[in-house]
């Protein structure tokens, strides 16, 4: 019986608007415990932690810290830390980036990521690469530099670093690129992200990246755009994804990347789990 672990994705970080048109950046603290206790109760195997903030390099230096809050109520509840999804950004943090300047300060900023952790580390880091190259660009070169970049990072990395493909244009948009990537960096993984792979078959791209898959994130879309819906409400044939992840001897949680505690609710999170696991084992 294939039955991998069931994890989901939980954020931390959020804004609020003000009336004067700005915003502040808020810490879920309590729906965060919340979400958590009611995973713990459900029977959660474990959790995808989700740092990632909307903000600017100030804000991030100055929030970023408070993930202890958040890890130590991962902790209390026994749930298993198995993943934390990195801050990202369009505009000041790109490790895929041409400018060898802003390619250098971003893989200097992972670093400083990685020791707000202060030793409370997950199982692994899943990072992004360029989500959005601007047309015109050299694709080609970002690759390079990417290489560079997440190279420097699993030399750093005091556990494994997943690179996660990124849907549209975005960098490792097909196989073909993650297989350039993977066969350069050793030490590197990939989370493979269901709902990304639009110009590929997600079952093909799982496949063609075979044991390097270390995470999977999951939910469904129709096709066209990504929509994070649950398994089962768009078009992805999820019994074939399964079976790719079994052939693959895939060891690693089905996270579900769905919007748990706004679009979905825990429970139906769970029911979904169960329900894809039992038709793929009939």
């Amino acid at each position: 019986m294939f039955k991998p672990k069931l994890s989901v994705s939980v954020g931390y970080f959020g804004l609020e608007w003000l009336k004067n048109g700005g915003y502040k950046i808020i810490r879920r603290e309590s729906e965060f415990e919340k979400t958590v206790s009611k995973m713990q109760k459900c029977g959660f195997d474990a959790i995808e932690f989700g740092t990632a903030g909307p903000w600017n390099f100030e804000e991030e230096r100055e929030n970023f810290p408070h993930i202890k809050t958040a890890i130590k109520v991962i902790k209390d509840y026994g749930i298993n830390f198995h993943s934390a999804h990195l801050p990202f950004s369009l505009s000041w943090y790109n490790i895929s980036s041409l400018d060898e300047k802003e390619r250098l300060n971003s893989v200097e900023h992972f670093k400083w990521v990685v020791e707000c952790f202060n030793g409370e580390l997950p199982n692994l880091f899943v990072v992004h690469p360029d989500p959005a190259p601007e047309e015109g660009e050299d694709r080609k070169a970002k690759l390079y530099q990417l290489i560079k970049s997440l190279d420097a990072m699993c030399d750093y990395s005091p556990i494994p670093i997943c690179v996660e493909n990124m849907v549209g244009t975005g960098m490792l948009n097909v196989s073909s690129e993650a297989k350039e990537v993977l066969n350069a960096v050793k030490k590197l993984y990939m989370t493979v992200d269901i709902n990304h792979a639009l110009y590929e078959d997600p079952a093909d791209y799982i496949s063609a990246v075979g044991s390097r898959v270390k995470n999977v994130h999951v939910s469904d879309n129709d096709g066209t755009f990504e929509r994070h819906w649950l398994p089962k409400e768009g078009i992805i044939n999820f019994n074939k994804v399964l079976s790719a992840l079994d052939k693959a001897n895939y060891q690693g949680t089905l996270t579900y990347e769905v919007g748990v505690g706004t679009k979905y609710s825990v429970e139906q999170v769970k029911n979904n789990y169960e329900e894809l696991i039992s038709d793929y084992n009939k």
